[in-house]
């Protein structure tokens, strides 16, 4: 999970970009890649390469499931609540 995390990081800092401007989490992007690093480096002895390897894509293909059904099913409560939060 800690993989999908860090590696969505870069997202908001490209956001920032792309809309030039402030996105929510930008701010927050650098203390958590900073602890992604840190746990990562004290992470990287307790686990052989392969394990570490397969358990950052188990994560991934975790992250990626979790992308697609918030993306599918966010419209869809949208729907659901009206549309305008009341």
């Amino acid at each position: 999970m800690l993989a999908g995390f860090a590696l969505h990081l870069p997202v908001h800092w490209a956001q920032c970009l792309l809309w030039r401007g402030y996105v929510p989490g930008a701010l927050t992007t650098v203390p958590a890649a900073l602890y992604c690093v840190w746990a990562f480096v004290s992470c990287a002895g307790s686990l052989s390469p392969a394990l570490s390897v397969a358990l950052a894509l188990a994560g991934l293909a975790v992250m990626a499931v979790n992308l697609w059904l918030i993306h599918e099913l966010m419209p869809r409560l949208w729907r659901l609540t009206g549309g305008d939060g009341e």
